[in-house]
């Protein structure tokens, strides 16, 4: 295990770490009171989803689900996609977006359980633009390590990578005062619109899967 990769790896974990949707989200948590636990848990969360994925890729489990995926008959795939669809498009139908100006809309729960997989959540849904985390893990295999110093270097870059979250949390704690109001406003906005693109996003997709699937089942040729 040399410096370099540590560094190298560092590096990457602080670079993945400036994502504006996981501030985002903290943000809105911020503005709840007594939001530390909660923010807490949200953080470890999403470090938990890196480590855990990273570890699986490292040892090797995505050969092992490549190889149960092609085993799976395309019915089967596309069946699949159309109750991912139903899914969506009922929590579309569910979520509540306000259209009132000075009205956001208040979370179905805030509680630290809650919140931990709202990280998990959010980092599955990043994972598809996160370069550096896919090149940290490729050097990572390429040092060769062998599995348990490969999941200390691994622990580095997720202890980097929530770094400035939690320097974020702290920041708060110390400016409260000073800054509760306009975090108040702010969250209470980013809120309504979270609401309403998640609303409408889950709609939309939703409605894709379906057509994606469903045109497979009618005329072979699905969607996209």
């Amino acid at each position: 295990m040399s410096t370099a990769l540590l560094l190298s790896v560092a590096g990457l974990g602080l670079l993945d770490s400036i994502n504006p949707s996981l501030f985002i989200a903290q943000f809105i948590l911020l503005a709840t009171p007594k939001p530390t636990v909660r923010v807490i848990a949200y953080i470890l969360g999403g470090v938990l989803a890196y480590f855990v994925g990273g570890v699986l890729i490292l040892s090797g489990f995505n050969l092992i689900l490549e190889q149960l995926l092609t085993r799976i008959q395309p019915t089967v795939g596309y069946a699949l996609v159309i109750v991912l669809g139903v899914v969506l498009f009922i929590f579309g139908l569910r979520v509540k977006a306000t259209s009132q100006p000075d009205a956001a809309p208040v979370p179905l729960s805030l509680a630290p359980i809650h919140t931990f997989f709202l990280g998990i959540v959010l980092i599955g849904s990043e994972v598809t633009t996160a370069l550096p985390y896919f090149a940290a893990l490729e050097r990572i295999a390429q040092a060769e390590l062998g599995l348990l110093a490969s999941v200390v270097v691994l622990g580095v870059y997720n202890v980097i990578f929530a770094l400035p979250m939690f320097g974020f949390l702290g920041a708060f704690l110390v400016l409260r005062q000073r800054v509760l109001p306009y975090l108040e406003r702010i969250g209470a906005t980013l809120m309504r619109w979270s609401a309403r693109l998640m609303k409408w996003a889950s709609l939309l997709g939703g409605t894709a899967l379906i057509a994606h699937g469903g045109l497979y089942f009618l005329t072979g040729t699905p969607l996209f």
